[in-house]
């Protein structure tokens, strides 16, 4: 590990260096808007990204798909609508 605290193998999935501490997968900035969160983070070329939500951190397989097949850039930014609830949470995945 090179002082990130990602695991190697989660560095080559998000397609991050394993050997540079500031090759990361992580959100830059969030911004709560009115109807929607945005969430800006710098993507990986040849990988896609999701957005995944829950209200239950501790429920077994409770996380929902909100949005998939967004394309890397640099910066990757997405706008994620909000729903009706009092509080959730979220999470960026890589699918590819």
């Amino acid at each position: 590990r090179d002082g990130d605290h990602m695991y190697d193998g989660d560095e080559l999935i998000a397609g991050t260096c394993s050997m540079h501490s500031n090759s990361v997968l992580v959100v830059k900035s969030v911004e709560v808007q009115t109807n929607c969160i945005v969430f800006n983070w710098d993507g990986v070329t040849n990988r896609t990204y999701g957005v995944d939500t829950t209200t239950n951190l501790l429920a077994e397989n409770g996380w929902s798909n909100v949005l998939s097949g967004i394309s890397a850039g640099s910066p990757s930014c997405v706008t994620v609508p909000v729903e009706n609830t009092s509080s959730a949470y979220y999470r960026i995945t890589v699918e590819q």
